[in-house]
């Protein structure tokens, strides 16, 4: 990525005859997969006309945002999943929907937006084929947003994959569209 990022065919695309906010806005959703926040935003604001924009780059390739999310081997992308709740929606990382994947079991991990109030949520995958799995569940971060189930079993070629959303108590918050997963 940081070659891609650092390259003059993404700086003559992306950053050239760009203003400082809209360069570093583009920066934020082609390498953390996200908007740039206030604060984050704000900062790079500041520091670019000390170090340049290729810093900038480097150091959000290099963050523990983006080593959480999308680690060494994919690429800053996420999708949202729509729940059955209006105000809930998850950012997925991975699986990307319609992946085909040769492994046995893959990891999934993303974000989570629109949780109610403060409390401790953990979300659970679920594979269906011809009937519905549990898979593992993971804890959602306490600031209410990021999580990662470390294994989705996968048994045959296509699978529906989901996510159930629940609090302390064990109560159903809300559930994830199904997006399609397939094994080769």
């Amino acid at each position: 990525m940081k070659l891609i990022g650092l390259s003059p065919d993404y700086r003559n695309r992306y950053i050239e005859k760009k203003s400082t906010d809209e360069a570093i806005e583009l920066c934020y959703q082609h390498f953390l997969a996200r908007k740039a926040d206030g604060g984050g935003k704000q900062h790079y604001i500041n520091k670019v006309k000390k170090t340049g924009l290729d810093a900038i780059i480097v150091e959000l390739i290099d963050s523990p945002e983006y080593r959480r999310n999308f680690g060494e081997d994919e690429v800053p992308t996420m999708y949202w999943l729509e729940t059955d709740v209006d105000t809930i929606r998850i950012r997925l990382a991975s699986p990307k929907p319609g992946a085909t994947v040769f492994q046995s079991s893959i990891p999934a991990k993303g974000l989570i937006e629109g949780l109610p109030g403060s409390g401790e949520y953990s979300i659970v995958g679920y594979v269906k084929t011809d009937k519905e799995y549990p898979q593992e569940g993971a804890g959602i971060d306490s600031d209410g947003s990021h999580w990662l189930i470390k294994e989705i079993k996968l048994g045959g070629k296509s699978h529906q994959l989901f996510f159930r959303i629940f609090d302390e108590r064990k109560k159903l918050i809300a559930e994830s569209k199904e997006i399609t997963v397939l094994k080769g």
